[in-house]
């Protein structure tokens, strides 16, 4: 007779609010590395064919029987549970923790010896959803090639003139109302919601960092995209924004204080994983898994123009590909 015990829940109300984000962060960058062993261990089952063995189609309904894993979610991890075989540089960061699998799956569909490198800096600077939509972006130009020249041909042009260091440059301040033209400006330079970690890119506004009736200007210099959300706390919701001397955007809470990754915290856990990592000398923080990204303009077209001139001609030098200035520009 199986004797069933209820297992005590951990009280994490003591911890403060940067304790607990720290500590959120922290596990889920030993789950990553946790995940690295689990996928070498199905490449092994794979290689062998236990899962054969034992009466199953494949190795993926293998796992879907005997660990609980819907079928496609299994075929994926085998997928890229093969493809890490090939590649070592993700392979690497996946184990200690500063990958993690939704980025190594992404990463895994496009990644070949010759542009593993740059995959990986373009998987470490950006989040999870950037990395993705690189990936589609890349696939779809694959699919349709410069198509893209036909259509730029027929298309017709808004020309938007850059300054030295690749921005924008103001194309109109004359009204509260931000002109079409300074719109389109605004959306080239930002792409998306420019609050720190939002993923939003459609229905944004633009907000003037210094307001109109304060003296503020409808300049590229003054405007800021926002999406709803955080355009709704900006203004009512306590929350402000400066522009700094570099171009990039600060936000503060309503107490004043810069909104940012989680910091280090010390963080002690009996969890198997954390226990198993410390004993293979895994330096992992609440820091590990967190994107390189701090909000800056993702120029999606100049990454995907220098991967696809430098890995189509079979350049398999490192500085041929995306850089960190490429793909996450000041």
């Amino acid at each position: 007779m199986t004797t069933s015990h209820a297992f005590p829940a951990d009280d994490f109300s003591t911890l403060d609010d940067d304790a607990l984000a720290a500590a959120v962060s922290t596990l889920a960058a030993h789950i990553h590395a946790a995940t690295y062993r689990l996928l070498v261990l199905i490449a092994e089952l794979d290689r062998r064919e236990v899962w054969a063995v034992q009466g199953a189609l494949s190795c993926a309904h293998w796992l879907s029987w005997a660990c609980g894993i819907d079928t496609p979610t299994a075929r994926e991890k085998v997928r890229v549970a093969r493809a890490l075989g090939e590649l070592p540089l993700l392979s690497e960061a996946l184990a200690k923790g500063e990958l993690g699998y939704s980025k190594a799956r992404a990463l895994t569909r496009i990644a070949t010896s010759e542009n593993e490198s740059d995959l990986l800096n373009i998987g470490l600077h950006g989040t999870a959803q950037h990395v993705e939509k690189f990936v589609r972006l890349y696939r779809r130009a694959k699919r349709a090639e410069e198509t893209a020249r036909r259509l730029c041909c027929d298309a017709g042009i808004v020309p938007v003139v850059d300054g030295p260091n690749g921005e924008p440059l103001s194309v109109g301040r004359r009204t509260r109302s931000i002109p079409p033209a300074v719109r389109r400006a605004l959306s080239n330079r930002d792409r998306g919601c420019r609050f720190l970690g939002c993923p939003a890119t459609q229905r944004l506004h633009g907000h003037h960092v210094r307001h109109w009736a304060e003296g503020g200007e409808t300049s590229l210099d003054n405007l800021v995209l926002l999406c709803p959300t955080h355009h709704r706390l900006v203004h009512e919701g306590g929350f402000d924004v400066q522009r700094l001397d570099d171009g990039a955007f600060r936000f503060t809470n309503p107490y004043g204080v810069a909104v940012r990754p989680p910091r280090r915290w010390e963080t002690s856990s009996p969890d198997t994983i954390v226990l198993r990592n410390d004993s293979l000398g895994l330096a992992i923080d609440c820091e590990t898994a967190t994107a390189h990204w701090h909000g800056e303009r993702i120029d999606y077209d100049h990454a995907l123009m220098v991967a696809m001139a430098s890995w189509d001609s079979g350049d398999a030098r490192p500085e041929a590909g995306p850089t960190a200035g490429d793909w996450n520009p000041s």
